[in-house]
């Protein structure tokens, strides 16, 4: 069979682990594109590993909440093949916000925060 990108987001590719998800708040390193925030971080595994959080504060409705942070995994499945397929990491979208977003704004602003990441990820592997 052809490897075609797959547009899927599983349960494998979600950051649930409490510890790994201490070290990259601790030791990632951030990128921002509005209304989004990232960290990331190299995680030594075998596939990348995605956290999408918006905050109670900005949005007291749950189903508000709900609705960006299945923007934001529709946005991700979608453009997740700009990273390359040798960077393993730790990602979190972090919404900030005041207002609900359309699609076109948050899939633009994963679509950047992607290519940001990829750009640091091999510059990085290239210097070592």
């Amino acid at each position: 069979m052809p490897t075609t990108p797959q547009h899927t987001f599983p349960k494998a590719e979600k950051l649930c682990s409490d510890r790994a998800i201490e070290q990259l708040f601790a030791e990632g390193a951030s990128t921002m594109k509005y209304p989004l925030r990232s960290v990331y971080r190299p995680n030594g595994g075998e596939q990348t590993h995605v956290l999408i959080s918006v905050s109670k504060k900005r949005f007291k409705h749950a189903v508000d909440r709900n609705r960006v942070k299945r923007l934001i995994r529709e946005a991700f499945r979608l453009n997740k093949q700009l990273l390359a397929p040798t960077a393993k990491l730790d990602l979190a979208f972090i919404f900030i916000g005041n207002r609900l977003p359309d699609f076109a704004t948050i899939s633009k602003s994963v679509t950047h925060i992607l290519e940001r990441i990829n750009n640091d990820v091999n510059s990085s592997q290239s210097e070592n």
